[in-house]
């Protein structure tokens, strides 16, 4: 109709806001049917004479005829339907488009949360077992030397906080570790070692224990391991004599010196004094264990 090689433009009602666009485009004006109907016709307005015969035209043709018509007059149009229904419901089509865009941007965001976390959580880890590799003996897999200094440290700051008073250090060492090493060889001595600490962990087994020197340990005791103390000196005692007793080899025979002390704030300025009385301890433990020829 734009051209000129039409006269008349004939559109199903669903396409009816296309219609109306075009018709305020191209100067084209809609027939006055003067019933219901499903289609629209439209008219160039300056064509009144083909307006007039549409409209007397139109009063006689039944609406099967003419939607037959459309129906196939409109086979080329209804390739555009898809386009002609965009436009006709722009605002739901736009809004149905900002709705996917943010959940689109939404997964994407919640994606980037994850693979954060996931990262934080892996960097967490890692630095856990590096803390666990620094602060665990390789030999036996209790905590080391630096590993006590730390668990030392924030004992200490409980106390200076007045949240504990109870606490109670003790020093094992373990004897004649060079001499098994010497006659043995060194892979003997480490098993000595290993059975020493395990002995040693199973009878003080509500404490934490340390490995803070080549043949020596330490266990630092509070709650119910503080208040049995003694008797669990006693236990150490005796089961040091079984394991010996039962050993098949010298390496197999445990033997070690023993000292324990408790906190004393009105003669511990810290629980360095602490550790110094109960390494004390264990030395005269050791000198008493030599002189009455016990192994």
């Amino acid at each position: 109709m734009a051209s000129g090689e039409a006269d008349c433009y004939l559109t199903s009602n669903y396409q009816y806001n296309s219609l109306r666009r075009e018709c305020e485009k191209y100067s084209l004006t809609l027939l006055a049917l003067g019933k219901e109907a499903d289609f629209s016709i439209a008219v160039s307005k300056n064509s009144r004479e083909l307006y007039s015969i549409l409209a007397r035209t139109t009063s006689f043709i039944s609406d099967a005829s003419m939607n037959a018509a459309l129906t196939y007059y409109t086979a080329e149009g209804a390739k555009l339907s898809l386009t002609d229904l965009i436009l006709d419901y722009l605002p739901v089509v736009i809004g149905a488009a900002i709705v996917i865009a943010a959940m689109i941007l939404t997964l994407i965001f919640q994606h980037k949360m994850i693979v954060s976390q996931k990262k934080a959580s892996e960097s967490q880890r890692m630095v856990e077992d590096l803390n666990k590799q620094i602060f665990t003996d390789a030999l036996t897999h209790v905590k080391n030397k630096g590993g006590f200094d730390k668990y030392i440290q924030q004992m200490q700051e409980q106390l200076d906080r007045n949240e504990t008073a109870e606490v109670a250090i003790g020093v094992f060492d373990c004897n004649d570790l060079k001499l098994i090493n010497d006659r043995y060889g060194h892979d003997k001595g480490n098993d000595y070692l290993t059975k020493a600490c395990s002995l040693i962990c199973r009878v003080f087994k509500h404490s934490p224990v340390f490995r803070i020197g080549g043949d020596e340990f330490t266990v630092v005791l509070q709650h119910e391991d503080y208040r049995n103390r003694e008797e669990l000196v006693r236990q150490f005692e005796i089961a040091q004599g079984e394991q010996s007793a039962s050993a098949v080899n010298r390496w197999e025979q445990i033997s070690v010196a023993t000292g324990i002390s408790s906190y004393d704030p009105h003669t511990d300025d810290s629980l360095s004094d602490t550790f110094r009385r109960a390494d004390k301890v264990m030395y005269e433990n050791k000198r008493l264990r030599k002189q009455s020829g016990y192994v």
